[in-house]
């Protein structure tokens, strides 16, 4: 993804775009986000990384050096087209 350090104004406007097609933007780092759209079984689909909740409090787990979040890779149907702006690739 192109957005590397969003303006407020870009962040909401990835907010909503992540929420229209299902995925929580608390849960995507929105900073250096690795976001694709791709098509897996005939489906376009968006590719991204998300971080891991802890699943009793739902925070972000930390790594076991306390500095870095813990990530995976995670994927959601495209239902709504992102602005063209983020320069998503295909």
């Amino acid at each position: 993804m192109g957005v590397t350090h969003p303006t407020e104004e870009e962040r909401l406007a990835l907010c909503e775009g992540l929420t229209a097609n299902g995925i929580n933007p608390r849960t995507v780092p929105l900073r250096d986000s690795d976001l694709r759209i791709a098509v897996q079984d005939g489906q376009r689909v968006i590719l991204y990384t998300e971080f891991v909740l802890d699943e009793l409090t739902g925070n972000i787990l930390a790594a076991p050096d306390g500095q870095v979040p813990v990530t995976s890779a995670a994927s959601a149907p495209c239902l709504a087209e992102p602005p063209e702006w983020l320069n998503i690739p295909s």
